[in-house]
């Protein structure tokens, strides 16, 4: 038997809101669950739907990230990405800023 998919629920540090990504990239033997699950939120593509909610079927507006340490839902990730140039990675403040 092998193992196919793993859902990962995160609490948004921007807004608090929960939601849930799918894990289902080649785990490495020195990686913890956590470690794997916060590599798939960076990549943007995991998103599975917010808690409470089902799954949309406009995945591709529905991009996570991890900013300055933050683990952000979609929400949080647009309204970052449109207060920071997305050539870098936004700072603390700057998160804080957009999300005020």
């Amino acid at each position: 038997m092998s193992l196919k998919t793993i859902r990962a629920r995160f609490e948004c540090d921007g807004c608090g809101r929960e939601f849930f990504i799918e894990l289902a990239s080649d785990i490495e033997g020195d990686m913890t669950l956590f470690d794997i699950a916060v590599a798939e939120l960076s990549s943007g593509f995991a998103f599975h739907s917010y808690v409470g909610e089902t799954r949309s079927s406009i995945e591709e507006s529905f991009m996570t990230s991890v900013q300055a340490g933050q683990h952000l839902c979609p929400a949080c990730t647009r309204r970052v990405d449109d207060f920071v140039p997305q050539e870098r990675e936004a700072t603390a403040d700057e998160i804080a800023k957009a999300l005020a």
